[in-house]
């Protein structure tokens, strides 16, 4: 069967949940995660795209100008076979595995110490299993491999993003309005009703509250992508640095806490005694013993651990003392306006 038809299949399959889902993503620009399988599979469910099996021409390893240097019988070799696959024009159906060469210079002397040398330049591509990708405008991009499923999206996505009106496919289907429309219907952002974070600094939006000061609403946080929000700046539910220090004095207090928590850490890293830590080893955090037998030198992961343990003293001490000095001088400042200056805090 069809490497494509088989994905045409594949995609009837997915749950309009799972596909929507999908959509959302991709009309937010997000699509680092997205492999070519699921791409085939939007495509076909979008409608107007056409994905076909080919053999591509890929660049040589120098391209855009490989060279040949060497003695002048064996030059004389590799220019003739240069000049017999040499072609005016790049072929529209390459054959798969034939290479195809173009503008071969001249052999002419090349400069060396060892003797008489040789060279020439030139152009040179080879047929290559592909995916060509056809959008509704007629518009086609070759991913080129041998398995062109599993190469990753780092320039085909860039481009159906750039050179298609995918995007605008996308959003028709959610029945929602492009990004570029979204964002041409926003008001511009003002400085109304801001205040600056007494944590972050930032300039954002403030809530008001039945009593007491207006705080600083959710920022700071990230939304993979599945609606969800993870974590957000220490800075939210307090007043603004210009009405209130109480938030910066919370942050300077759980610093203090992490700079305690980070010298006994580095106390016990320096310990002579220490039989066993765990680290982050090549991403994954293991156990390490002083006596067992492993890939890892014990002495190496005690320095690295060391070494980064006292970094983030550093750093953290560095930051209580620009924020406490922050705290010290306060005072009551009026809140951002249009047009006017907003202090620069740190």
């Amino acid at each position: 069967m069809d490497h494509f038809l088989a994905f045409k299949i594949a995609a009837r399959e997915i749950t309009e949940e799972k596909m929507t889902a999908m959509l959302i993503k991709l009309r937010k620009g997000a699509y680092s995660s997205f492999s070519t399988k699921q791409i085939v599979s939007v495509m076909e469910y979008l409608g107007g795209w056409k994905v076909e099996n080919v053999v591509g021409l890929e660049p040589g390893p120098s391209h855009p100008y490989g060279h040949e240097v060497g003695a002048p019988d064996w030059i004389e070799q590799k220019w003739q076979e240069a000049k017999r696959l040499e072609v005016k024009t790049l072929p529209t159906h390459p054959t798969k595995g034939q290479r195809y060469m173009m503008d071969v210079s001249e052999i002419t002397e090349a400069s060396s110490s060892g003797g008489p040398r040789v060279g020439f330049k030139y152009l040179d591509w080879w047929g290559q299993n592909a995916l060509r990708f056809t959008s509704s405008e007629g518009k086609s991009f070759d991913l080129i491999g041998s398995d062109p499923y599993k190469i990753a999206n780092y320039k085909l996505l860039p481009w159906i993003y750039k050179e298609t009106n995918f995007v605008e496919q996308v959003s028709k289907r959610l029945a929602l309005p492009t990004p570029e429309e979204e964002k041409a219907d926003k008001a511009p952002r003002t400085r109304d009703n801001t205040g600056s974070c007494p944590c972050c600094f930032g300039n954002f939006k403030l809530r008001s509250k039945s009593t007491g000061l207006p705080e600083m609403v959710l920022h700071g946080f990230k939304r993979p992508g599945w609606g969800q929000v993870h974590g957000s700046c220490y800075g939210v539910g307090f007043p603004p640095f210009e009405l209130s220090p109480e938030g910066t004095k919370h942050l300077v207090n759980l610093l203090e806490k992490r700079l305690e928590g980070s010298q006994n850490q580095l106390k016990r890293y320096q310990d002579k005694d220490l039989a066993e830590m765990y680290v982050n080893v090549r991403g994954e955090i293991k156990k390490v013993t002083r006596d067992s037998k492993s890939e890892y030198d014990w002495n190496q992961l005690v320095e690295r651990e060391i070494r980064d343990v006292g970094n983030v003293i550093k750093s953290v001490d560095r930051d209580i003392r620009t924020l406490s000095k922050l705290v010290s001088s306060w005072k009551l400042q009026p809140l951002p306006e249009p047009g006017k200056f907003t202090p620069v805090w740190k």
